[in-house]
């Protein structure tokens, strides 16, 4: 998933002191960059600040199934904390580290790499399974707890034995978008790169 960005005004933009074409392209490689560590560094904030723009995210499911069915599917017992209210997006920082930024021709993407950020986003529903090996897991897992936290965790999970395979549709998070602030800025950052090109 990714965004591009084309700052008006940059195509006007020169370097003094040199051919016009190799300073415009310089002039405006720079503002690209700038603006896409920019778009980078408001975007990964977004997870820290669980929104943007003002708008909050709301928390993760609890529990949250489609986690622990990836523990339980890897032969692994079901973390505590995925049976507990948490922030979003941001278990493993796999998504808030994958945001980058491509300088392209007089444009620049900024997107990430994770293959589910468009689901998280927009909020796209996903197909979750339980596999065999998980199914198999939870139960000797299940079994192995203490009476009432076997009651409590079975309450909770018991379901995916007689559906291992679901659904899950995401509440939106947006966390890739310009916003007003982020306009102003470019337009900062270009008449900043304006100003000191004159100045070479």
């Amino acid at each position: 998933m990714s965004l591009k960005v084309i700052p008006h005004e940059v195509g006007v933009l020169r370097a003094e002191g040199q051919q016009e074409g190799q300073g415009r392209l310089f002039v405006e490689r720079d503002i690209l960059t700038r603006i896409g560590a920019y778009m980078q560094g408001v975007t990964s904030r977004a997870f820290r600040d669980q929104g943007r723009g003002g708008d909050k995210w709301p928390e993760r499911m609890t529990p949250s199934v489609p986690s622990i069915v990836r523990q339980l599917n890897r032969e692994q017992p079901p973390s505590e904390k995925y049976f507990k209210s948490a922030p979003a997006l941001i278990d493993l920082g796999t998504l808030s580290r994958s945001i980058a930024y491509d300088v392209e021709d007089r444009s620049v993407v900024i997107g990430s790499t994770a293959p589910y950020s468009s689901n998280m986003q927009y909020g796209i529903a996903s197909q979750i399974t339980l596999k065999p090996v998980g199914r198999k897991f939870l139960a000797g897992w299940l079994r192995s707890l203490p009476r009432a936290k076997r009651r409590t965790r079975s309450a909770q999970l018991g379901w995916l034995f007689r559906k291992p395979s679901f659904t899950v549709t995401p509440r939106p998070r947006v966390f890739l978008e310009v916003l007003p602030e982020d306009e102003k800025e470019f337009r900062q950052i270009v008449a900043q790169e304006t100003e000191a090109a004159s100045r070479e």
